[in-house]
């Protein structure tokens, strides 16, 4: 009984639930509730509207690009090859600009647009000359390069804020997709077939399906991870915060006089400076406003 157990699950048969069209349907039923909550977050609650547009984009896309095995059974070679690397392009764009949008960061994406006509143009090259292979390379290049500026903007945005361990968990899931990227580019490069095999449209093998599913589901949660310290941040703002000057209130004042008391205790002294802006009474209200709004400045 037991050889039996034991050849039953070394049977590849017994593995079903891990076969490509399997992994791929519930890749794209993730994807499709990740657009959804995206755009529920945007529209409904107004949270980083535009982040969640971008997203919910990038999972719909993402949805087009990892293949569907038969569904395409039908379609122009040309065509069929085309929107995977086209694809996976886009939705390493949409999610590198949403990234920069919860991060509020003001670089101007000079160096995305670079990246990604460069990519495309690739892709386009190699389309056009018939090679299997080039525009696989092109796309996984293009995206390995986004995925290390993914890991550079969080590292800035948040990396003075929020402690190692935290930013290299918020890193770590683009950090692998840049390793897979640079490994799978090594292989197309290396490993001969590949070009036969990409024109041929085969399906990735359960593991790698797997495994990029994975890495796309870790992504979603370290975007999630983002919103959610992005709120916290804003709920702080507005408990520690005058709304009207933006300078910091009483209560703000209280917490960081009983953080600078705990300093004292440990032998770390602090100075204190105070300032009394009066503003009389019979003035109207908008000077009242002005005058402390330029004090608090």
């Amino acid at each position: 009984l037991w050889r039996v157990g034991e050849d039953a699950w070394l049977n590849p048969s017994c593995m079903d639930f891990l076969d490509v069209p399997t992994v791929l349907k519930v890749s794209a039923l993730f994807n499709l509730m990740a657009a959804l909550a995206w755009l529920t977050l945007a529209q409904a609650f107004r949270i980083a509207p535009r982040a969640g547009r971008l997203m919910a984009a990038g999972h719909l896309v993402r949805i087009a690009s990892q293949g569907c095995g038969d569904c395409m059974a039908g379609w122009p070679d040309l065509l069929r090859q085309a929107i995977p690397e086209f694809g996976l392009l886009a939705c390493a764009v949409l999610l590198l600009m949403a990234l920069r949008r919860m991060l509020r960061s003001r670089q101007r994406p000079r160096d995305i647009s670079w990246i990604a006509g460069l990519g495309a143009l690739g892709i386009a090259l190699g389309l056009a000359s018939g090679s299997g292979l080039a525009p696989q390379v092109a796309s996984i290049v293009s995206v390995t390069l986004l995925s290390l500026m993914a890991v550079r903007e969080i590292v800035r945005g948040v990396g003075g804020q929020l402690s190692q361990v935290v930013t290299v968990c918020m890193t770590l899931p683009f950090a692998a997709l840049a390793a897979l990227g640079l490994a799978h580019a090594v292989e197309l490069l290396i490993v001969p077939g590949w070009d036969n095999h990409i024109l041929s449209a085969e399906l990735p093998s359960p593991e790698r399906a797997v495994l990029w599913f994975v890495v796309t589901a870790a992504i979603t949660l370290s975007l999630i991870a983002l919103m959610i310290w992005r709120l916290i941040k804003r709920i702080q703002h507005l408990t520690y915060s005058d709304p009207l000057t933006g300078a910091l209130n009483r209560r703000a004042f209280e917490q960081a006089l009983s953080d600078a008391q705990a300093q004292l205790q440990r032998g770390h002294g602090f100075a204190q400076w105070c300032a009394i802006v009066d503003v009389e009474a019979q003035r109207a209200h908008a000077r009242d406003d002005l005058l402390v709004g330029s004090q608090a400045i």
